[in-house]
């Protein structure tokens, strides 16, 4: 089983406000589907695993998610939710696969650019014990850069990158869009209807401050010692300054999975 404070604590709380100031917000297709498909609403009682510095959590509180837990393993970033949400929200510091939450007492169980660092067998059974008959379990990951399309940046950058650590350094198709995988994988747990899934594609265009300041919110990157990391970094803004006009457009992917509890 995956340790759940080790992606966290090597890669993510060092620099809280980096990070939710650098990643883009989530697709607005995102939300409809948890509504319109999943029943988010006012008083929808949320879970949500692995919320960081709170991307999703705000526009799930925005969105009536009442009552709402969310459970970070990382203190770091736990003190930044609770200093920033607090007050909408219940924060457990642990890890997913251990908590002891009451079973059935959720409508919506929801991961954003989170549960691929977890067990997935271990992780669906918890997630399927915790919610109520009938409840909805939404997975979505932003991709930072589409296999599907050619990217220029990508292989322009390829010579100053350290190679990918975690789930992302497995082979064949990236892990939130390998999507008979993950089909497979809700299907697995025996517990949820099958699953729908959806791929988005969307662009986005960076300057080289924004380029550096997302890149180092990257595990591969954000791990490295202070020097090595600040070199990689500053090869990364040099070549979007030199190379590419002050101007990097790349297309992103958005994958979410959505199952039914039986």
């Amino acid at each position: 089983m995956t340790d759940p404070l080790l992606p966290n604590q090597l890669y993510f709380g060092a620099d809280p406000a980096n990070y939710n100031a650098a990643r883009p917000a989530y697709p607005e297709r995102v939300y409809e589907i948890l509504r319109e498909r999943c029943g988010l609403g006012r008083g929808t009682a949320v879970l949500e695993i692995g919320p960081g510095t709170g991307l999703a959590t705000r526009r799930l509180i925005a969105e009536g998610a009442d009552p709402f837990v969310v459970v970070e393993p990382d203190e770091r970033l736990a003190r930044f939710l609770t200093e920033h949400l607090g007050a909408a929200i219940e924060v457990l510091g642990e890890g997913f696969e251990q908590t002891t939450l009451p079973s059935g007492s959720f409508d919506l169980v929801v991961a954003a650019t989170a549960f691929h660092w977890l067990d997935q067998e271990a992780a669906l059974a918890q997630a399927g014990r915790i919610l109520r008959p009938g409840g909805w379990l939404a997975l979505w990951w932003n991709l930072f850069g589409d296999p599907a399309f050619y990217d220029a940046f990508h292989d322009a950058t390829t010579a100053v990158l350290p190679p990918l650590l975690g789930p992302a350094a497995a082979p064949g198709a990236p892990f939130p869009v390998d999507t008979a995988a993950r089909v497979a994988d809700i299907a697995a747990s025996g517990v949820f209807e099958p699953a729908e899934h959806e791929v988005l594609r969307w662009e986005s265009r960076m300057n080289p401050g924004e380029v550096r300041a997302l890149y180092a919110t990257f595990p591969h990157i954000s791990s490295l010692p202070a020097p090595e990391r600040d070199r990689v970094l500053d090869n990364l803004a040099r070549i979007a300054r030199d190379e590419f006009h002050g101007e990097v457009a790349r297309t992103f992917a958005t994958a979410i999975y959505t199952a039914r509890r039986q």
